[in-house]
Formats: structure tokens, sequence, C-alpha cells
């Protein structure tokens, strides 16, 4: 009689171990289904082996030594990428200008360029004017970037009145034509100071709440120098005659061709 549950129990031993069988691979397979952020399918891929530069291994301490993760290259090894050079001895050199130039990029070791401060200077001692010189050109970069970058908020003549400001947008977008913005007497005036809102943001000082959007991470130094370069021109059109000695002929003539024609007076009135 004792037969017949031996069976059955010998039967439930089976399944369990074929349950466990099926359950074991699933359970040590990574990437379990959750719901929490963020979602990683093969979180291998972001989860990886890897050697840290400047870290410790003792993977090459039998081979010669060493417990360094960075490898001196193989005999023959061809560099790729960039080319070694001493700035002292070669930076003047026509060959050389991008490397210098992507070299003090790389460094940004002045304060005045790439910070929009006095050299050794503190945290609110911006430069009154860009430390660069304004050419046609760079006018024309700063054109481009601010109608790309700055129009939707500040507008084209940037008075402030761009379609997002319409809109009803708060805290309201600068007006660069404001006292505030062309009296360099003024903190917020000085080139530095628009350098560093362009680049880095804007926050209330009391609340902590972000009044404009940084965009060092969409322009670069040069381009935020020419945006402010533009910025100047915008702020001296408004205040210049036609017939000032500083607009070029050229430039005149274009710009009387492109003036509006004045509106009709109306029938009575006078012209």
């Amino acid at each position: 009689m004792a037969r017949p549950r031996t069976n059955q129990l010998l039967t439930g031993l089976a399944l369990l171990g074929a349950a466990l069988a099926i359950a074991a691979p699933m359970s040590g397979c990574r990437g379990d289904r959750t719901d929490a952020r963020p979602r990683r399918i093969l979180p291998d891929m972001d989860k990886q082996p890897k050697w840290k530069p400047q870290s410790e291994t003792e993977f090459f301490a039998l081979q010669d030594g060493s417990s360094r993760t960075q490898r001196v290259p193989e005999a023959g090894t061809i560099a790729f990428g960039r080319r070694s050079f001493d700035p002292a001895t070669y930076g003047a050199e026509a060959w050389a200008a991008g490397y210098m130039t992507e070299r003090s990029s790389f460094l940004a070791d002045d304060d005045a360029f790439f910070r929009g401060r006095e050299p050794g200077g503190g945290p609110d001692d911006f430069l009154d004017v860009m430390p660069v010189e304004v050419t046609p050109e760079m006018l024309a970069l700063g054109r481009e970037k601010f109608n790309i970058n700055c129009v939707a908020c500040h507008g084209y003549v940037g008075d402030g009145q761009g379609m997002v400001a319409k809109a009803g947008m708060t805290p309201i977008p600068a007006n660069f034509h404001d006292p505030k913005y062309t009296d360099r007497s003024q903190r917020t005036a000085k080139d530095g100071y628009i350098y560093d809102v362009v680049r880095n943001g804007l926050w209330n000082e009391i609340t902590g709440a972000n009044r404009m959007p940084a965009y060092g991470h969409n322009v670069t130094p040069e381009e935020t120098w020419a945006i402010i370069a533009y910025i100047r021109a915008l702020q001296a059109s408004q205040s210049m005659a036609i017939d000032s000695p500083a607009i070029p002929e050229s430039a005149r003539a274009e710009l009387l061709r492109r003036r509006p024609e004045p509106a009709p007076a109306e029938d009575g009135g006078e012209s």
C-alpha cells in the first residue's frame, strides 16, 4: 500500500526539479524587468568591466611587473587623432595655428576670453569690453548665432519682444536697449557679465529660480563674443542716423534701399 504514495512523491519531486531547472537560468539573467527608471534592457552595455585612466590593475603584474592600466604602445604603433608638438618651438608656425587654437580651448586658462572676467579677479570682476577685436566676419557670425539662439525670446532687434515673450513668458526676456544693458557703468551692461549669462544662465538670487537657461552647450566662447558684438551693433543701430560717417557708403546705400516706404497720408492730412 505504500508504493502509490512513493510513486506520487517521486513524481512530485521530479516536477519540482524540472521547475527549478527552468527557473535557474531565468533567475541568473541580468536585466530583470522593472518599472524603475532608468530602464536597462541590456545592463552589461552600461555596466561593463573596464579600466579607468590612471587606475591600478594586477593583470600585467606577471608580464612586466607593472600595475598600471595605461600601457606603453607596442613598437611600430602609429598614433592616430592628435599631432604632438612643442608649442614653444612650433607655436608660431603657420601649420600649427589650428593646434594652438585647440590647445588654448582645452586649457581655457585665459580668464578674460573664456570667463569674461578680469585676469586674476574675483567672481564679479567682469570685463567692461570684450577681449577680442570686432570684425565684419565676427558680426556676421554673431548675427547668425543670435538669430538661431536668441531671437525667439529677445526679438530680432533685441528689444525683448520675441515670439516667446509675446506669448506671455515670465520672467520677461531682457530688452537689450534698456539702460541697464547699455550703460557700461552698470554691472549688467558689462560685456563680461553678458558673456557669463549667455554661457552659464541666470538665476534669481533670492528664490534660486532660473531666469534664463545656459547656452554654453550650444555656442562656443568665440560664438558667444560674436553674439555680444552683434547685440552692441543692434544697440548702436537704434540711435545712429542714416547719414552717420560711421556707416560705410556701401552699407548706407543698402540700408536706404531696404528702408520701408512711409505710409501714405490720409486725405486732408499733412504728409
